[in-house]
């Protein structure tokens, strides 16, 4: 090998992870919320394929594959299922609770006072951020979460 590849193959080994880092975090970043209270999540890419289940409003996936006017999704479980397209928006910014008995507060703080406590699966729509913690909209009111007790974050 010729001494002036060396320093250039070497920049193309420091260049090339953090190519693909970003690479990954940007698909990572398609999530999709539904925005109806019942919508179907189907086994595969048409009406003619089983529910698995009815998704409540705000309920997060990740966007994995386009096919028509079907999505393939991955949910909280890491289950790929699919869902059509009108029911469900990109724009919203949505999280699903990701752990049992999980502490809603009035502010962003360990310490504030708990609001109320909310299960695995319960979603909310996010209307702010604060370092590790996650304002959400429930009713009218902004309660707050911990970015480690939500999918995903």
């Amino acid at each position: 090998m010729r001494t002036w590849a060396i320093p250039w193959l070497a920049l193309a080994l420091l260049v090339f992870p953090v190519v693909a880092r970003g690479a990954e975090a940007k698909s990572d970043s398609a999530t999709l919320c539904t925005k109806t209270p019942k919508a179907e999540i189907r086994q595969g890419p048409g009406r003619e394929f089983p529910v698995k289940y009815l998704a409540p409003v705000h309920m997060a996936f990740l966007l994995m594959e386009r096919k028509g006017s079907w999505l393939q999704i991955r949910d909280v479980d890491g289950q790929l299922l699919w869902v059509h397209r009108s029911l469900v928006r990109e724009r919203d910014r949505c999280i699903t609770i990701n752990a049992d008995d999980v502490n809603m507060r009035w502010k962003p703080d360990r310490y504030a006072g708990v609001m109320f406590k909310t299960d695995r699966y319960a979603s909310f729509r996010v209307v702010e951020s604060r370092g590790d913690w996650l304002g959400v909209r429930y009713y009218e009111l902004t309660v707050w979460v911990h970015r480690s007790l939500v999918w995903p974050d």
